[in-house]
């Protein structure tokens, strides 16, 4: 008898504090739906309780996201205007002062808890999604693959070069069974009927299997464009690169001498092996039939019995080689973390303004 009435006691105490919370929730959470405003157009009416990424998406606004949502990537950014503009810790990572300071936050990690006006910029609106067949494969380097996606005979992609698209992979594990991931294209934007990738196959990587694993005649979807860049035509635009950071360089290449055949522009790549040169015979060629195109690789493991070209880090090799005032370049960087850095260390001590270096990690 004497351990019953505790017992008692203590579960009357859980039982009332249980209650209690569910009184203060009924009380916090909205009992309806929100509206949510985006460029101050009309608002829609939207359940309450849904994450923003989410609603989104079911509005066909395809905002990206290569994580599905799990606030890792940073892509989905979105700026409140009016609204909760307090960034979760999740968030904090991806965005700078500036962003924090403009309410920037990221779509997947806001709940839409109350009415939220958002603005998105245009390029986010105008993109849409894309149906497909695979044209062709090939191997580019033993982990490497160059795909091809060709849209119907009436549809087409209007994009600038440097941006890139998000590729619809079928995942058993995503609630929705889908995931996207994010491809710069390789190809350039005077084609609009094809859109080609550079894929690595990453051990067990979602996206990168798939891909891999795809056949001429294979459906694929992807949504797009995405990013902002604009080359400035009175600079030396200066590419350094490594890797499937390749992709968005061939597109701003071959696409720049294709409609500003006047454009000078310098790529510097790097590679481990002579095996890993994306492209290189094609850009030899190349740099042969363009005055204004030059083209200097390097190998960091380079046999000296057989390579003859540059050795070292691409960001060491660009020191060596670029002379030029920094007040009139422009540089692009694309490729591994530890490369990214090195260079832009170095274009920093050549006098490169800030403004006109951009860069992406991966």
């Amino acid at each position: 008898m004497t351990f019953v009435i505790p017992v008692l006691l203590f579960t009357l105490i859980v039982e009332a504090l249980l209650l209690m919370v569910l009184g203060v929730s009924r009380l916090l959470l909205p009992r309806g739906p929100v509206t949510l405003t985006i460029n101050e157009d009309k608002p829609l009416e939207v359940a309450a309780g849904e994450s923003l990424l989410n609603v989104l998406y079911g509005q066909e606004i395809y905002i990206p996201s290569a994580c599905g949502g799990k606030g890792t990537c940073g892509y989905c950014k979105v700026t409140v205007r009016k609204g909760d503009t307090t960034p979760l810790a999740t968030e904090l990572e991806f965005l700078s002062m500036a962003e924090r300071d403009a309410g920037v936050r990221l779509a997947c990690q806001i709940r839409l808890m109350e009415s939220i006006h958002i603005a998105l910029p245009p390029e986010i609106l105008s993109a849409r999604e894309y149906a497909s067949t695979v044209k062709a494969v090939r191997d580019l380097t033993p982990t490497i693959k160059e795909i091809t996606f060709e849209l119907s005979p009436e549809d087409h992609l209007d994009f600038a070069c440097g941006q890139y698209v998000q590729v619809r992979i079928p995942n058993d594990q995503s609630p929705e069974g889908f995931v996207f991931r994010a491809y710069s294209i390789a190809s350039p934007s005077t084609e609009r009927g094809i859109v080609t990738l550079n894929v690595k196959l990453v051990e067990g990587g979602i996206g990168s299997t798939w891909l891999h694993s795809l056949r001429p005649g294979d459906p694929v979807l992807f949504t797009g464009p995405y990013g902002e860049w604009a080359p400035d035509p009175a600079r030396h635009l200066v590419l350094i690169g490594g890797g499937v950071g390749m992709a968005p360089m061939r597109s701003i290449i071959l696409s720049l001498l294709a409609e500003r055949p006047d454009q000078r522009i310098s790529l510097f790549f790097g590679a481990r092996t002579e095996s890993e040169l994306l492209y290189h015979d094609h850009f030899s060629v190349l740099m042969k039939d363009q005055p204004r195109f030059s083209y200097i690789p390097a190998l960091s493991d380079a046999p000296k019995s057989t390579w003859e070209g540059e050795t070292g880090f691409i960001h060491q090799v660009f020191l060596r080689r670029f002379d030029e005032p920094g007040e009139t370049t422009q540089a692009f960087l694309c490729g591994p973390p530890p490369m990214i850095d090195g260079a832009l260390t170095a274009l920093e001590d050549l006098g490169v303004d800030e403004d006109a270096v951009f860069y992406d990690k991966f």
